[in-house]
């Protein structure tokens, strides 16, 4: 997805009440924090882990660490998104990250993982929103200003430039109006009074710009100069949802996740087939995006897992509906293959692969064709987020 780290009414890249609890399903992550605290932790099998390695216990048959617990207070959001071993989490106004930190993409102005989360340099207050990618990261200020840190091989801090960063730096061009950010595998958009702007890897089109060029600083992705209510971003794929309700997509579409019913590479927005008006959040994976349509969900592209959630494994080139998800959803997130959605009760429901045990339903019984309820969440969730890359991971913020 995605992408930034929650989801709430307005989609991936929106921001859940502050002061929750966090739960992860993984091969890699797993549940486990005191009230008021967000906190997700690793298996000892992933190098760069995202959290502390002190002890082991074994958990539905993976091996984790059981006394690695930092409890973070005041948590906002959590920012897994499409990185591959970090995560970023918003603690009462600042950014704290944690995991693989060989790109410097925990921005602490070193290149040493941290099994425990650690202080983003200067980034200790007016953080409003985290987007996590491959092995950068990005931070949207109060004021609306954007600084990103970490990996820059293809421009995806928006510096002008592609040396790396270990410390925050502020992105070209973007001194205010900024609302959200978003970040795919190695490409960052913000949504700027409005519009859309959109910077670093583009081999694609995922930058929208109607060309495949690489983009050091932030451009303008053609047609949406305004009108624009949220943003996603997929591994190689972007989407917007209009104030009219519509969806617009671009980018790689090998697996029919633009949704205009082909699948054609798209250097510039496209309308997603059949979401003429009632669309309010949209949710890119990596090869499949889902949207939020009065009230319902709406899925397509890639279902080799099933996460298109229409009881098949059959691939959609246009949006098709998510079987019992037509009415009562109040917010989506996609994550590799996988989607989940938040119900108007607060409870969550996932469907997709489950070989990691990534839709939290107490198996790894899968794929789930259909949605599937998350094991003890039946009310408090606030917010979820999804990996979008290899390390299949869910979280839940829950009051």
């Amino acid at each position: 997805m995605d992408s930034v780290a929650t989801m709430t009414e307005r989609g991936s890249g929106a921001r859940s009440a502050t002061g929750a609890d966090a739960v992860c399903t993984t091969e890699s992550d797993v549940y486990m924090s005191g009230r008021a605290a967000a906190q997700c932790r690793s298996a000892i099998a992933n190098v760069g882990a995202r959290l502390g390695l002190l002890a082991l216990a074994v958990l539905g048959g993976w091996t984790f660490n059981s006394q690695a617990f930092v409890p973070l207070t005041g948590v906002s959001a959590i920012a897994a998104g499409s990185g591959s071993f970090h995560t970023c989490a918003l603690i009462v106004g600042s950014a704290k990250c944690w995991g693989d930190n060989s790109g410097g993409q925990l921005g602490d102005g070193s290149t040493t993982p941290s099994l425990t989360p650690i202080q983003v340099s200067g980034l200790t207050s007016g953080v409003i929103g985290v987007a996590v990618g491959n092995s950068h990261t990005c931070a949207l200020i109060t004021g609306g200003s954007v600084k990103c840190w970490g990996t820059n091989s293809t421009g995806q801090l928006g510096d002008g430039s592609i040396a790396p960063h270990l410390t925050p730096a502020a992105v070209t061009g973007i001194a205010s109006g900024a609302t959200a950010i978003v970040a795919g595998a190695a490409h960052t958009c913000a949504l700027v009074s409005g519009g859309v702007k959109c910077w670093g890897a583009n081999s694609a089109g995922q930058l929208g710009d109607n060309s495949t060029m690489q983009r050091l600083a932030p451009v303008a992705v053609s047609g949406l100069a305004s009108g624009v209510v949220a943003i996603a971003a997929g591994q190689f794929h972007t989407c917007a949802v209009t104030s009219a309700g519509l969806v617009k997509c671009w980018g790689s579409n090998a697996s029919g996740q633009i949704g205009d019913n082909s699948i054609m590479t798209r250097q510039a927005p496209v309308n997603v087939s059949g979401i003429a008006s009632g669309a309010t959040a949209v949710a890119a994976g990596n090869l499949h995006t889902c949207a939020l349509v009065s009230g319902g969900v709406k899925c397509w592209g890639s279902n080799v897992s099933g996460q298109i959630g229409d009881n098949s494994l059959t691939q959609r080139l246009t949006p098709v509906d998510v079987v019992g998800l037509t009415s009562g959803v109040t917010a989506i997130v996609t994550g590799y293959a996988h989607s989940c959605a938040r119900l108007s009760g607060t409870g969550i429901q996932c469907w997709g692969n489950n070989v990691h045990g990534e839709l939290g339903d107490g198996t790894l019984v899968g794929p789930r064709q259909v949605p599937v309820d998350v094991t003890g969440m039946t009310s408090g969730v606030t917010a979820v987020t999804a990996q979008t890359r290899m390390r299949r991971t869910s979280c839940l913020l829950f009051t």
